[in-house]
């Protein structure tokens, strides 16, 4: 690394200021643009979690409500299979004519 750093002081140091100062903007561009895409990158990753996180919630108070109004039903004496619409497998299939 030391080694690499030297090489391109001289080579800076033969080059002169204007050129010099452009190599070295090129490379400041280049490191930032590393350092940004890695932020996104971490950045997307954060964004992907916390939606996971946010439907698992979601499907946790659908969960929820749903145990709730079960039980609001049965206080009432009201059969929740009388409310549910019968599974395809209960019903005859309709009569070809």
């Amino acid at each position: 690394m030391q080694r690499t750093a030297q090489t391109v002081a001289e080579y800076l140091g033969e080059l002169g200021e204007v050129a010099s100062g452009t190599i070295i903007l090129i490379i400041l561009l280049v490191i930032g643009g590393t350092v940004i895409m890695a932020l996104l990158t971490k950045g997307y990753e954060l964004y992907r979690e916390m939606l996971g996180r946010n439907e698992q919630l979601r499907a946790e108070g659908r969960a929820e409500g749903r145990a709730e109004i079960i039980e609001q039903l049965k206080e009432r004496g009201i059969n929740v299979d009388d409310l549910l619409p019968p599974d395809e497998s209960d019903t005859e299939p309709p009569a070809t004519p």
